[in-house]
Formats: structure tokens, C-alpha cells, sequence
């Protein structure tokens, strides 16, 4: 599975990827996320999250993931 990270007010292609676990819980909205690495490090609230699923025309492998908003932590 994959989820989606957007800074708030930046366009949706500029958005990163990060693959995790099936059944890996997705933080809240209002959760704190403290991300370390050379996209985007800092501390960070979700300010959205949304449920994106590719619904497959023939019986086969479901595709989903989530997307999150976040805005910098001051």
C-alpha cells in the first residue's frame, strides 16, 4: 500500500510516496507526524486524509492507499 504526503497549499504533483505495510493504521486528522529524511523532514499535523481506491473492471487485485494534507508544525 501506498500513502500520499502534500505540505498544505502546494500543488498535488509535488506530493511524496511512501510505501507501507498492509494494514498499517493511517494517523487522524490532528495527529502529530515527525518525519525524518531528505524530502520532508520536520513535524508536521494532518490536516487532511483521504481514502483513494482504484476499483479493478475484472475480478483481481484492488488497489488503495491513502492521501494526507499536512501543515507545518511551528
Amino acid at each position: 500500500m501506498q500513502w500520499a504526503f502534500v505540505l498544505e497549499g502546494q500543488p498535488s504533483s509535488e506530493a511524496f510516496f511512501v510505501d507501507v505495510p498492509d494494514g498499517t493504521t493511517p494517523p487522524n486528522v490532528g495527529e502529530k507526524i515527525c518525519a525524518n529524511g531528505k524530502n520532508m523532514p520536520g513535524v508536521y499535523f494532518v490536516k487532511a486524509r483521504e481514502l483513494n481506491v482504484v476499483f479493478p473492471e475484472h475480478i483481481g487485485k484492488l488497489d488503495f492507499g491513502w492521501s494526507f494534507t499536512l501543515s507545518k508544525a511551528m
